[in-house]
């Protein structure tokens, strides 16, 4: 199991100088990208009794694109692109168990990249709070996600890109316009080699296993980058 700790070393922080706003998980969701899915192939009855083991509260299928939504995860499939997106983190382990059952059924697929996707809000009490905290942080945000990421750290423009762990990750803060609201979003994307076969889906389902591992990881970066000082340990684990 990956843990944090392993992933970022150690944190030294100030005492009294953290302050993370409220954080909350709106949506994630494991996206398997292949060369060529069949969207005709998951009917309504085949996902249910192979895959789901539940019955939808709505579906659709036809040539380009299956829709499988119940109560806990909505599942996509079109020519390009499996996804599974979770109406709740509590629910996470059974999209990993979905999407593991899926790409087992289907191992002469050429599956081409894995990913995961996280996104939070975090609330500030106005816009002008939000747009003053963002620009005093602005640096910091930069040196934290320096620290996340392996060796030379991030391109910083409007995202902030870089390696972790094996994964190459994104990472979005948003500024609502609209509203005293920072959005974060952040991806981990696995490359796969130009595969098919047992082999090439068991490396598959490992990879698709750490999702609720990266989720707490993801989280933690989100709130790291919501501190008002962040201090880096000289020391971190390889």
């Amino acid at each position: 199991m990956l843990k944090t700790d392993a992933l970022f070393g150690s944190r030294d922080r100030k005492e009294g100088t953290s302050k993370p706003l409220e954080l909350r998980s709106t949506s994630s969701n494991i996206v398997i990208v292949a060369q060529n899915f069949n969207p005709s192939i998951p009917t309504k009855d085949w996902l249910q009794h192979n895959i789901t083991g539940e019955r939808p509260n709505n579906f659709v299928n036809t040539p380009l694109v299956s829709v499988f939504e119940t109560d806990r995860f909505t599942l996509t499939v079109d020519q390009n692109r499996f996804q599974i997106t979770m109406a709740t983190p509590m629910v996470h382990e059974e999209a990993v168990r979905v999407a593991v059952a899926y790409v087992k059924k289907l191992p002469e697929t050429r599956y081409t990249a894995l990913g995961f996707n996280y996104h939070w809000e975090a609330d500030y009490t106005s816009e002008l709070e939000r747009l003053n905290d963002l620009k005093a942080k602005w640096a910091q945000i930069v040196q934290a996600t320096a620290y996340f990421f392996d060796k030379a750290g991030p391109t910083v423009g409007t995202v902030t890109t870089g390696m972790v762990k094996g994964a190459k990750v994104r990472i979005v803060a948003e500024p609502r316009n609209d509203a005293a609201l920072v959005v974060f979003g952040i991806n981990f994307h696995f490359d796969l080699p130009d595969q098919q076969g047992q082999e090439h889906v068991e490396h598959l389902v490992k990879l698709v296993g750490q999702f609720t591992d990266r989720f707490a990881q993801a989280k933690e970066m989100a709130l790291i980058l919501l501190e008002e000082e962040v201090s880096v340990s000289a020391t971190t684990s390889g």
